[in-house]
């Protein structure tokens, strides 16, 4: 645990230097819906591609990470956008959520596939990381 806590914060903090959940707000245009569903759909299908390695299910993860991610930007991001909390913090915030909840999510059999190995930590902050990462990546270039 000693080795995998600085990189877990590490890992928190690398989507925070890219902004990664998009800021647009639902309801402005059908162009920033549009956007804001592709980089939901993009986050969970690269999150899900990498905890496939781990042996999750791929069809149960990619649902339960779907809502998830809907929740967290509903009721984390969105939220503390309005209160003026410095970006960076609430990206820290939101990838360590994510992380929390693929964790939770793999104690459950129901989404773990056959050649599910316990999934550390470091694992879980990986996916959810290269999620964000990806879902600024879908911001940016369709923004």
């Amino acid at each position: 645990m000693k080795r995998t806590l600085p990189l877990c914060v590490l890992l928190s903090a690398v989507p925070t230097v890219a902004l990664a959940n998009p800021s647009l707000r639902p309801g402005h245009a059908i162009g920033s819906i549009v956007i804001l569903l592709t980089a939901f759909v993009m986050e969970v299908t690269m999150t899900t591609g990498y905890l496939i390695f781990v042996g999750m299910s791929a069809g149960m993860v990619f649902a339960g990470l779907l809502v998830a991610n809907f929740v967290t930007y509903t009721g984390v991001l969105l939220p503390l956008l309005d209160t003026g909390m410095p970006v960076v913090v609430i990206e820290v915030l939101v990838v360590t959520l994510e992380a929390v909840i693929i964790k939770v999510l793999a104690f459950f059999f129901l989404f773990q596939g056959d050649a599910f190995v316990t999934l550390r930590w470091r694992h879980a902050f990986i996916a959810a990381a290269i999620g964000n990462t990806f879902s600024y990546g879908v911001g940016r270039l369709l923004g």
